[in-house]
């Protein structure tokens, strides 16, 4: 189940192992009505965690980067936004004390510069 960071429930995911356990698979329903899923797999030529989202609105965003102790971040590309700005997404999960994870979706701008959040949801299991 994921929350925002004053409890309100934004939705649900399942994760699934498949191809013996080289994919994740998720599968998001939020509180909202949008659903999508995300294929996540780990590429040893180059050391990095991949993700592929896709979602009914028709966004396709495509995600790499890294994990370090207790986080991952991975980054998309270069973006062309309207008005011809350029950004690019980057989403941070952190693993928290009490084994929740925060992910952080923020849109970048040049410099490294947070042009704004996307998304901000604390994912806890679901009790049995």
């Amino acid at each position: 189940m994921v929350f925002d960071t004053v409890e309100k429930k934004l939705g649900e995911n399942s994760i699934v192992k498949l191809e013996d356990q080289c994919i994740l698979s998720e599968h998001w329903r939020s509180t909202a009505g949008g659903t999508g899923r995300s294929f996540n797999y780990y590429d040893p030529s180059d050391s990095t965690w991949n993700q592929l989202w896709l979602d009914k609105q028709g966004t396709i965003l495509k995600l790499k980067g890294k994990a370090e102790s207790n986080s991952m971040i991975l980054k998309s590309g270069w973006v062309q936004g309207q008005g011809g700005a350029k950004y690019y997404n980057r989403i941070t999960w952190k693993k928290n004390e009490d084994e929740s994870v925060l992910q952080l979706w923020e849109i970048m701008g040049p410099s490294d510069v947070v042009l704004s959040v996307a998304f901000k949801g604390i994912y806890r299991r679901k009790m049995p």
